[in-house]
């Protein structure tokens, strides 16, 4: 930005009619463009502007202003303050359906323009005052809605919808898919513990068992002993 703000600065000490700041990668545009009153031609195509401020309007001897190649989406009514404005570019724009006039070669030059204006915003503003008497919401409605069914942008909304549901779908299944294998992992790990826990008790009473053949033998054994001295001391008679 360096480089706009010092090509600005150069203008406006040389009080110069024609300011280019095309392909500058601006997104905002400076606030200092609005005071140069003695522009004539002011060219910002081929940037990321995605709103034009009414400002605009301040400069009040602007004849050409290229906004071609940006991402506007609308225009400010402030361009109908614009008497002196005699061509206005702003092809390859997403502008919605309210701007189709000037999006028209013809109409973006000479006469046509200023008529082009008036008609754009004098339909914008008896749409949204439409709207408003019919209480739609606290806004107008979004410029989609009052598009004719088959209107190219209305056509591309749809098509959007439509991938997106496709996309939630996909995304559904793949849940669905994890949700069963969750299940799944933890049925396999039940069949485990209650295997684990069959075994142990198993083992625990081979265990008990041995345990209790081990205490009997030794209970033999030491009666035998106990049999074995008492012969040897004579006690018994054999």
């Amino acid at each position: 930005m360096d480089d706009v703000s010092l090509t600005i600065r150069r203008c406006k000490r040389g009080n110069e009619s024609k300011l280019i700041l095309g392909a500058k990668e601006i997104t905002t545009i400076p606030s200092e463009v609005f005071q140069l009153t003695s522009l004539q031609t002011l060219d910002l195509s081929k940037n990321k502007i995605a709103n034009l401020d009414h400002k605009i309007s301040n400069l009040e001897n602007l004849k050409i202003l290229d906004l071609s190649h940006n991402l506007l989406m609308s225009l400010p009514n402030s361009l109908l303050n614009m008497k002196n404005l005699t061509s206005l570019f702003v092809i390859n724009n997403p502008l919605n359906s309210n701007f189709e006039l000037l999006l028209k070669k013809e109409n973006q030059t000479g006469p046509k323009l200023q008529e082009s204006l008036k008609q754009t915003f004098s339909s914008f503003f008896d749409i949204k005052e439409t709207n408003e008497k019919k209480n739609i919401g606290e806004n107008s409605k979004p410029n989609w809605l009052n598009e004719e069914p088959g209107n190219k942008s209305q056509n591309a909304l749809m098509t959007q919808l439509k991938n997106t549901e496709m996309l939630l779908s996909i995304e559904e299944q793949k849940v669905l898919d994890l949700s069963k294998q969750l299940d799944k992992f933890k049925l396999n790990k039940t069949f485990y513990n209650a295997g684990f826990n069959q075994e142990n008790n198993i083992n625990n009473a081979n265990y008990l068992n041995m345990e209790d053949f081990l205490h009997k033998a030794l209970e033999v054994d030491y009666a035998e002993l106990i049999m074995g001295e008492t012969i040897s001391q004579g006690l018994i008679l054999i």
